[in-house]
């Protein structure tokens, strides 16, 4: 199973910070995949770290 399949199935059962970590190993092994940093960016507003979600999308700017 892929870190992208991973993350979505650990946001779906509630393992939120799980989910972020998979987020990330996914952004490591390819930087280019986009919807990995719209992901991660919503579950951070979801909880509350708009910090990161900001910078997180703000990411997604230099990659488009």
């Amino acid at each position: 199973m892929s870190a992208f399949s991973s993350a979505i199935i650990s946001e779906e059962i509630g393992k939120l910070n799980a989910a972020i970590e998979f987020y990330h190993r996914v952004i490591i092994n390819n930087p280019s995949f986009v919807e990995s940093y719209l992901r991660l960016g919503k579950l951070y507003c979801k909880l509350d770290y708009f910090d990161e979600a900001i910078y997180t999308f703000e990411e997604v700017l230099f990659i488009a």
